[in-house]
Order: C-alpha cells, then sequence, then structure tokens
C-alpha cells in the first residue's frame, strides 16, 4: 500500500513541474508578442525626386569622352610604332667551282682577262625624314587636349546639375501638396512627372504631366499641383527637361 502511494506521488509531481516550465515559456515570450502587435509610431511623409533628363545627359558626355580618349590612344601608338626597314636587295649567289680536269675551265683561264669597264653606281639619295611620326604625334596631342577639356567641362556641368537639382528637391519638399483626406484615407503611391524648366526658371504649362500614375487620380492631381505651387524655379544652368517621381506615404 505505502509502494502505490509513492509512485501516485511522484507522477503527480513529474506532469506539474512540465505545467509550470510551459507556463514560464509563455510567460518569457508574451511581451515579444505584444511588441509585434503594437501599431508602429507615425513617421513623416516622404518625398522621392529621381531626375532622368540630367541622368540621360550625363550618360551622353562620358560616353563621348571615351570615344575621344580611344582616338587618342590610337593615335599615340601608331605615333609610336617603329617603320619597317627596306629590305636589301639580296647578293647572287658564288658561281659553282668547275672540275679541275675540265679542259674548257683550263683554255678560259689561260686567255687573258678582257678589261670591261664597269659604270660607278648611282649616288644613293639620302633618306628624307619622315613626316607622318610628326603628324601623328600632334595629332595625338590635339586629341589628349580635346579630352582634357571634355573631361573638364563635364565636371563643371556636373556640380552646377548637382547644386541645383539639391535646391530643386528642397523647393518641392516645401510645396509636398498630400490633403488631409488623402492622408487620413492611407492613399498611397507614387507619381512621376515630367515638365520642361525654362532658363529664367519658370514651368513650360504645356509640358506640365503625368507620365507614370500613382493609380489614383487623387495622388496623381496632388503632385500636379506639388510641381505648380513650387514653381518658379531657381535659374537652370540650360533649358531642361526633368522627371519627378512624387511618393506619397510614409518611411518604412
Amino acid at each position: 500500500m505505502s509502494e502505490t502511494k509513492a509512485r501516485g506521488r511522484s507522477r503527480f509531481t513529474i506532469y506539474h513541474g512540465l505545467a509550470v516550465s510551459l507556463a514560464l515559456h509563455c510567460a518569457l515570450a508574451l511581451p515579444f508578442v505584444l511588441q509585434e502587435l503594437s501599431p508602429a509610431p507615425d513617421e513623416p511623409e516622404i518625398l522621392v525626386v529621381e531626375l532622368q533628363g540630367v541622368i540621360a545627359d550625363t550618360q551622353s558626355e562620358q560616353k563621348t569622352l571615351q570615344e575621344t580618349k580611344g582616338a587618342a590612344q590610337q593615335e599615340a601608338a601608331e605615333a609610336g610604332r617603329p617603320a619597317q626597314a627596306v629590305a636589301a636587295p639580296a647578293e647572287p649567289p658564288p658561281p659553282e667551282d668547275q672540275p679541275k680536269d675540265d679542259p674548257a675551265r683550263e683554255e678560259v683561264l689561260a686567255a687573258p682577262p678582257v678589261p670591261t669597264t664597269i659604270p660607278p653606281p648611282p649616288d644613293a639619295a639620302p633618306p628624307q625624314p619622315s613626316q607622318g611620326a610628326g603628324a601623328n604625334t600632334s595629332a595625338g596631342a590635339e586629341e589628349r587636349s580635346a579630352a582634357q577639356r571634355i573631361r573638364m567641362e563635364r565636371d563643371a556641368e556636373r556640380d552646377r546639375l548637382k547644386a541645383y537639382v539639391k535646391r530643386l528637391t528642397k523647393r518641392v519638399q516645401a510645396h509636398l501638396a498630400y490633403p488631409d483626406e488623402e492622408r487620413q484615407a492611407g492613399l498611397q503611391g507614387a507619381a512621376t512627372v515630367s515638365f520642361t524648366i525654362l532658363p529664367g526658371g519658370a514651368i513650360r504649362p504645356e509640358t506640365l504631366k503625368i507620365i507614370s500614375t500613382s493609380g489614383q487620380p487623387k495622388l496623381d492631381a496632388s503632385a500636379l499641383k506639388t510641381i505648380r505651387l513650387s514653381g518658379p524655379f531657381d535659374p537652370p544652368p540650360r533649358e531642361m527637361t526633368v522627371a519627378l517621381a512624387v511618393a506619397f506615404g510614409r518611411r518604412r
């Protein structure tokens, strides 16, 4: 009887121990579950700006520079290539020795030689200096100078565009039109707007258009309104057509 009671008490203690361990694990995992379910704090809206036209112009200038450098390197290689030497005329082969026992040979040797007059060879003209190497060297120097000038102009243009884009982005962000109705409704999306900036900084009205819709007509209208409110801009380095991707939403 006593052994039966002891065995029952032992089984009861093991089961309760497992239940207590499971409860402790659940209690430790509960804060992490609540943290994942809690809503994230509101963050300010963002505006994405993408200048597609400026990128295309920069790539075109880089291609021109590469082509100019390639031509300069080819000219320099041709200038440094040594000239091919003219092959000298081959000497006539020596006469073959006649056998000693040939009587015809003995008769020829016994006869006195007839003197013959050999005209002196004409004076060889002095070699003229090659003009091709000098011309190639001059052309290579001009190509390198042109490539350096293009590189300097490209760097200066890039610096001007970077500074202008920075000012343009700040101005558009300051005039972001995100109506409260659309914000409260949770509408999100990105609309790409294309327009031309005149040399004076004004927007050419007929060029302002949506080239990639956000899928929400109200957000497309807000993107166009944002650009209108941002103009006129500072005078650009040159008349330019830009594409701005105006994104309405919250930072993730």
